[in-house]
């Protein structure tokens, strides 16, 4: 009579029970565009039909950024109705994939308790951490240690790429979102991951179980409406237009000082952001960010006054900015094509100014 009245608040399924995993396609938040994973409790019996899902956070939280870069954010388990689910789902225009896993009835009880347990306990917050703790591993370990037998898939698909690598179907649609990833990103990203860090994307866990015996049936429950993809992301030409107009802006005299002050400000906040995040972050992932290299060098050039020092200084920024040009992925790992329009026009800005500086002493010289 406890089962039938308050069944969650028990132990118990019966043996018409089915637990699925459901998988979103990406979506257009910020927080979603790696799409998203969830597991699915159905018990028609008992009238069970809950979603488990490991992605939720507060974002009313104090200092919520400031604690998502030190890595000290907290995530938790949180338990809805399907119906409740899918109807934001339609409301994000996502597609939903469910596939119901082949399961014994213990197997099935077991992971139903031990989802349980988790969530009316303390067990159910966790610090998250992009690549290796969040809601898809949760997912996966749930489901990988759920079972009786070890399940197997061919491991030979899923190896020697890197983090970042594996991240760029996901952020490659926009020009900025990919820069911005790419920049806040620490050596950790670089990682080569294992067969089982492939499924911190929930697309991953989905072809994983599909090559797998452990799925017993799988079916779109919402499709995606139709959007027809522009030929050409335009989004990748913004920065080359931006970088243009600033060139533009910079031949004219009266702009020339402004235009290049900006710009170094711009480079130096830049690399002093990602020095803090270093430095505060225990986050691995956001460590040790090669990006500081040629970043942080403006504000050397900006802050020293005295020009023979000034110019000897940028003769060796421009030096080491053309060397990424032309070698970037060479000298460090995490090197994205992203940021060549701002590496281009700094070293071009620096370079001009210099030939000016010297055209002007030129000029001024006594004639003999």
């Amino acid at each position: 009579m406890l089962f039938l009245f308050n069944p969650v608040s028990g132990s118990a399924l019966t043996d018409q029970s089915r637990i699925s995993i459901l998988t979103l396609d990406p979506g257009e938040e910020l927080y979603s565009i790696f799409g998203h994973t969830a597991i699915r409790v159905n018990d028609e019996t008992l009238r069970i039909d809950r979603i488990y899902n490991f992605g939720t956070f507060d974002s009313g939280i104090p200092f919520f950024y400031i604690k998502f870069l030190q890595g000290e954010l907290t995530y938790f388990l949180s338990v809805t109705d399907y119906n409740t689910f899918f109807a934001n789902t339609v409301d994000e225009r996502r597609e939903i994939v469910e596939q119901v896993l082949d399961l014994t009835y213990t197997e099935r009880l077991k992971m139903f308790n031990d989802l349980e347990q988790q969530y009316q306990s303390s067990a159910r917050f966790y610090k998250y951490d992009f690549f290796y703790d969040n809601c898809a591993t949760r997912i996966r370990d749930v489901v990988f240690n759920s079972q009786v037998n070890l399940i197997l898939y061919d491991t030979s698909q899923f190896c020697c790429e890197t983090f970042r690598v594996l991240l760029k179907p996901y952020i490659s649609r926009n020009y900025w979102l990919d820069l911005g990833i790419n920049l806040v990103l620490g050596k950790g990203a670089d990682r080569k991951a294992l067969s089982k860090d492939f499924m911190f994307l929930p697309e991953y866990i989905r072809v994983i179980l599909r090559q797998t015996s452990e799925v017993e049936q799988e079916r779109t429950l919402l499709e995606k409406p139709f959007s027809k993809s522009p030929a050409f992301n335009f989004t990748y030409l913004s920065p080359w237009i931006l970088m243009t107009a600033l060139l533009f802006l910079y031949f004219r005299l009266k702009f020339r000082r402004i235009v290049l002050k900006a710009f170094l400000v711009f480079f130096s906040m830049v690399g002093l952001i990602l020095l803090t995040i270093t430095a505060i972050s225990v986050n691995k992932n956001l460590s040790g960010n090669a990006n500081i290299w040629w970043t942080i060098p403006s504000l050397v050039i900006l802050v020293v006054q005295n020009e023979r020092i000034s110019n000897f200084l940028t003769i060796l920024y421009c030096s080491f900015l053309i060397t990424l040009i032309f070698g970037g992925n060479i000298l460090f790992k995490g090197f994205s094509i992203t940021f060549l329009p701002w590496i281009i026009t700094m070293a071009a800005l620096l370079l001009i100014d210099l030939r000016w500086k010297r055209n002007n002493r030129t000029v001024s010289a006594p004639i003999s």
